[in-house]
C-alpha cells in the first residue's frame, strides 16, 4: 500500500490530522502502512470509506476492490472498526 500518498488524501479530507500525516510520511514503508491501518481501525465507518476512496485515487484499485467487496459482502462495517 502507498500509505504516504493515501495519508495526503486523508489529511485533505480531515480524516487524519496533519501531525498523523507527517508521522506516516516520515516512517518506513512498512511502518507507514501499519500506522495508517491502525488509525483507520479507530476512526469508524466514514473513515474506512474515505480510506477506500483514497486508495482508488492513488491507483490502488485492487486493494480498494478487496476492501469494498469485503464491506459489501458482510453488508456491515468491519467488526474491528468503531463508530
Amino acid at each position: 500500500m502507498a500509505a504516504k500518498e493515501v495519508s495526503i488524501r486523508l489529511e485533505s479530507k480531515r480524516i487524519i490530522t496533519h501531525a498523523e500525516a507527517v508521522e506516516i510520511r516520515a516512517a518506513t514503508s512498512y511502518d507507514a502502512n501499519q500506522k495508517l491501518v491502525d488509525l483507520m481501525m479507530k476512526r469508524g465507518l466514514d473513515a474506512f470509506l474515505s480510506f477506500i476512496t483514497a486508495l482508488e485515487e492513488t491507483g490502488q484499485q485492487r486493494l480498494a476492490e478487496i476492501l469494498r467487496a469485503s464491506h459489501v459482502k458482510t453488508n456491515e462495517r468491519p467488526s474491528s472498526f468503531q463508530t
